[in-house]
């Protein structure tokens, strides 16, 4: 049952209430628009601000791939793309990870082989790491470095090495790498400005600009300390190689006993060091080494190599099973037969084993504080009170603006923060003629990433016509052999290139047949690297002529045509072959053409 009052009983009325604060404010709410518009975008935004403040620890994670990548890559594209990655927390753990590979695969010895265990292990090195794993499934193979060496090296005949690391070059642009990166790591502070000015004032260091700290410094030292592990790896198994080939052609080449643990398909500083052992073990008067080849092994440091076989001991003795040389009397060699140059003192010597432990120390120290400051950057973002949105959206947009920045920064890519080549070789060539032992030299580096070829791999074909024979319509020229065969003279005399990789063809021995028989050739050559540069000049006539049925027109090159009326080489044929070139050898291919235009 319900209850209810009369409703024919008479209501009470209401009592009129004047304008009052109370009432107008009432009044006043009700038609302002703006107030009912504004709080869903003040919502949005809570909403907005909130969800960032809860994911902000993953905002990073973004760019990490990149980060990582480049920062390995400085040697061989720039150091910006070092200096630059720890400018934003954006990609600070890419920066961690590559770090945590450089550290761990540095580490190879017999109980901790870390090349074969970082492969298992599913990580992949990128940049300079690359030349740093093994060939081979064997934890004790040579290393990616080594064999590219070898390649770049297998037809050398090394006589000596001069270490310099005083380098200008290389002291330049690391001193500019920690300069770029002190720089550019700077405006990692600026997104933290805001939020605490605004909300921790009061607020210890600590709590404050200690963790933006300790991750843009740990950023830092791991972003540089990894160059310099790759430099003095790099340098470390390049010479290592060096050295170790130079003394197995030496002891080849003057008929030495090589021992039986000289394996080329082994780790060469590994071999070394075994070497040094076999050398100081008491082994029989057979197995004695030369001095030469044992001095400063375990270092890096220069040497020479004498060149003859039939040397005084003062030059190059044997070493006995304690070390010490033996006297000629002992050897029964009395003076050398043939002069040979003193062997040049060391000029910088340096033990890596104890250099590189520091750096992996080192390396080890800033990936803690980097981890360490990213953790604890977030705390200081979280900090903020949730009712004022400004801190964490100013933080998101300013490291958001950072990441930006840092990607034109690597996208400017300028020329002066190339690394120089750290490998120089020189090549000396011994001519006879009217004066003995002429000595010819050519000097070009080697890359920080073993990919460049040398003037021991360039092959080319040089053609030069000037008379074209007596059945040729086609006028005498003046300069085309001259100027091929100065070509010719620059690769052979100053470039040092082999002169049976160089195909000369003049006048009359440029004919149609074997012009294109040396085109084959190229394609064909067993001699012939992957991506070793190939050299075709051709001087000549060039003739356009129309093809017969259509309304087409060809050029030709005019060779020389001997007993022929018509003989010419077009240049479609031409071009295929230089594409059967490119498909079976390589793409590396500088053509020139040298002509005087006819037609027919």
């Amino acid at each position: 049952m319900i209850k209810g009052g009369d409703p024919t009983a008479p209501r009470p009325p209401i009592p009129y209430t004047p304008p009052s604060a109370a009432g107008a404010n009432t009044l006043t709410k009700s038609p302002d628009m703006s107030a009912s518009v504004q709080k869903p975008i003040d919502r949005v935004v809570d909403v907005a601000a909130s969800g960032i403040r809860q994911v902000s620890p993953l905002l990073p994670l973004l760019g990490t791939g990149q980060c990582e990548r480049l920062v390995s890559s400085a040697l061989e594209r720039g150091l910006l793309y070092a200096a630059a990655t720890p400018m934003s927390i954006f990609g600070s753990l890419g920066i961690a990870k590559a770090g945590f590979i450089v550290l761990w695969s540095s580490i190879d010895s017999k109980w901790f082989p870390g090349p074969s265990l970082l492969r298992n292990a599913g990580f992949i090195p990128s940049g300079i790491g690359t030349l740093l794993v093994h060939v081979d499934d064997d934890n004790r193979h040579l290393y990616v470095a080594e064999d590219k060496l070898r390649r770049i090296l297998s037809k050398k005949h090394i006589e000596s090495v001069d270490v310099n690391f005083l380098s200008k070059d290389l002291l330049l642009w690391n001193i500019r790498l920690i300069g770029a990166t002190l720089l550019l790591s700077g405006f990692g502070f600026l997104p933290y400005v805001f939020p605490i000015v605004r909300f921790l004032p009061d607020q210890p260091f600590y709590m404050r600009w200690l963790y933006p700290t300790l991750r843009i410094v740990g950023c830092d030292i791991v972003a540089i300390t990894i160059q310099f592990i790759f430099q003095l790896r790099i340098l470390e198994e390049t010479y290592s190689r060096i050295r170790f080939m130079a003394t197995d052609a030496y002891l080849k080449d003057h008929g030495k006993s090589i021992p039986s643990l000289f394996d080329p398909n082994e780790n060469s500083k590994t071999v070394l060091k075994q070497l040094r052992r076999h050398s100081r073990s008491k082994t029989g008067s057979d197995d004695r080494l030369p001095a030469c080849t044992l001095d400063g092994l375990g270092k890096i440091s220069s040497f020479k190599l004498p060149r003859f076989s039939n040397l005084c001991d003062e030059q190059c003795p044997l070493q006995d099973p304690q070390g010490d040389p033996i006297s000629s009397a002992e050897k029964g060699v009395t003076k050398p037969l043939l002069p040979v140059p003193a062997e040049p003192s060391i000029t910088h010597a340096i033990a890596t084993r104890f250099l590189l432990l520091a750096f992996q120390i080192i390396l080890l120290f800033g990936l803690i504080l980097a981890v360490v400051g990213y953790i604890g950057c977030f705390s200081v973002v979280q900090t903020s009170p949730s009712e004022d949105t400004r801190g964490v959206l100013v933080w998101l947009v300013c490291e958001a603006l950072l990441a930006v920045l840092r990607i034109l920064v690597w996208a400017a890519n300028p020329k002066w923060d190339d690394a120089k080549s750290p490998i120089a070789l020189e090549k000396v060539a011994t001519t006879t003629g009217n004066k003995e032992n002429e000595k010819k030299t050519s000097s070009y580096g080697i890359g920080w990433m073993l990919s460049s070829v040398t003037a021991d791999d360039v092959h080319a074909l040089i053609v030069g016509i000037n008379e074209f024979g007596k059945a040729s319509a086609f006028p005498v020229l003046h300069e085309c052999v001259s100027d091929a065969k100065g070509v010719a003279s620059y690769l052979k005399d100053t470039l040092l290139v082999p002169r049976d990789q160089i195909t000369t063809l003049y006048n009359s021995e440029a004919t149609k047949e074997r012009i294109t028989q040396a085109l084959r050739d190229l394609s064909q050559k067993t001699s012939v690297a992957p991506d070793a540069p190939i050299i075709i000049y051709l001087a000549s006539h060039t003739g356009v002529r129309h093809i017969e049925g259509t309304d087409k027109k060809e050029m030709y090159l005019v060779p020389h045509c001997g007993a022929e009326k018509d003989a010419r080489i077009s240049y479609d044929s031409i071009v295929d072959m230089i594409g059967h070139i490119a498909e079976n050898k390589t793409d590396n291919i500088v053509s020139a053409n040298y002509t005087q235009a006819s037609k027919s």
